[in-house]
């Protein structure tokens, strides 16, 4: 499968999202959390959806509507859906945001 790589989005997976003192540092939080934001990344990018950088981070969308993001937080490399609420869990993998 062929999928076009947005350089913004390259930069933010060296330096993170340069909204905090820490941004282009080894304690961004990015730096962390590279390897599993990359195969996140590919996830998003297989599925078919466009790569964008919105507010700062990685943004993927259809058709121009926002579906998911992919980040970083202390202690973790998120895939954050956009309306996730919406989704069914029947097997409860998905985690609510800020339940980690």
């Amino acid at each position: 499968m062929s999928f076009t790589l947005n350089p913004k989005v390259d930069a933010y997976l060296v330096d993170g999202c340069m909204r905090c003192k820490y941004g282009g540092t080894p304690q961004c939080k990015v730096r962390k959390w590279t390897n599993e934001l990359e195969l996140l990344r590919q996830l998003a990018l297989e599925a078919g959806l466009t790569e964008e950088i919105k507010w700062g981070v990685p943004v993927y969308t259809d058709r121009g509507k926002n579906i998911v993001t992919v980040n970083a937080l202390k202690g973790s490399g998120n895939l954050g859906f956009y309306k996730g609420v919406l989704l069914t869990d029947p097997h409860q993998i998905l985690q609510r945001q800020g339940s980690l």
